[in-house]
């Protein structure tokens, strides 16, 4: 909750003072010298401020609220993104290791495909081979 503190111009500097601790709990608006002598005027002049320090408070909470919602859409997307990549390396090794409990055929297939997967691998990144 803020305070909110309505006064003459001329008064700026007694009320700054008195206020000066509370910077974020009190809200100053200084209205013209002698304002108070038209009061329809002085009404509309108060309406107008605080609607507009309203709009800005609103526009204020709404923007970092979108942005905590953004954070946490970027963090939700990294921790499925995670998961996602420890299920799939999870199911890959389940297969393979399937494959290899059950046919020793299947052994010899992916090592050899594995050497020259590596050996393909060394020869575009330009690795010479000894002979």
């Amino acid at each position: 909750m803020k305070l909110g503190i309505v006064a003459c111009d001329i008064l700026r500097p007694e009320i700054e003072f008195l206020t000066k601790d509370d910077p974020d709990f009190v809200v100053r608006e200084y209205l013209e010298f002698a304002l108070h002598e038209y009061p329809q005027m002085m009404r509309e002049r108060i309406i107008e401020s605080a609607k507009a320090q309203a709009q800005a408070e609103a526009d204020k909470i709404l923007q970092n609220a979108k942005n905590e919602i953004r954070a946490e859409k970027q963090s939700a997307l990294r921790d499925l993104s995670a998961l996602v990549s420890s299920l799939s390396v999870q199911v890959a090794e389940k297969i393979v290791r399937h494959k290899l409990e059950t046919d020793p055929q299947e052994q010899i297939k992916l090592i050899d495909g594995l050497i020259e997967e590596a050996s393909r691998l060394n020869d575009s990144a330009g690795v010479q081979r000894k002979a």
